[in-house]
Formats: structure tokens, C-alpha cells, sequence
């Protein structure tokens, strides 16, 4: 959304970064550069986590399926 806003913007408007308590003027192009970057970082990050849950979840159900198979194998056979 921000990004989006950052392109419509003429070359020459004014757009200002709020650091601490003060907002500071900063070009177009720098603001829109640091936006770009910082969506890459999330999504780069977003595709980290996941994958830590695919492989967690892909062990996890690797190390329960096979104790499960056994367990309604044994059942099948008591009853």
C-alpha cells in the first residue's frame, strides 16, 4: 500500500520519515528504495518460517505415522 502511494507521487513531492520525535525529509527515489527493500526482507522472512513449519510439521507427522499404523494395526487385531 505504501509502495503503491510511493509510485504515484510525482519526482519532486516532498515525503517525510519519522525519526524519533521528528520528521525528516527524504526523496522519493530513497523512500521508495528503503520501502522495496523492506518488503523483500519481510517477505523473505515470512518464507522462512514457512518452511521451518513444513519441515516440522512433515517430521513430525514422519515420526508419528508409522507408531499410529502399528497401534491400528495391533487394534484391528484384538478386537
Amino acid at each position: 500500500m505504501v509502495l503503491e502511494e510511493l509510485k504515484s507521487l510525482e519526482e519532486g513531492a516532498n515525503v517525510y520519515k519519522l525519526i524519533g520525535p521528528m520528521l525528516a525529509k527524504q526523496d522519493v527515489v530513497e523512500a521508495t528504495s528503503n520501502v522495496t527493500k523492506r518488503l523483500e526482507f519481510i517477505n523473505a522472512e515470512r518464507l522462512v518460517k514457512f518452511h521451518r513449519r513444513f519441515v516440522d510439521f512433515f517430521f513430525l507427522s514422519f515420526c508419528f505415522s508409522k507408531p499410529l499404523f502399528v497401534f491400528d494395526e495391533y487394534a484391528s487385531n484384538v478386537y
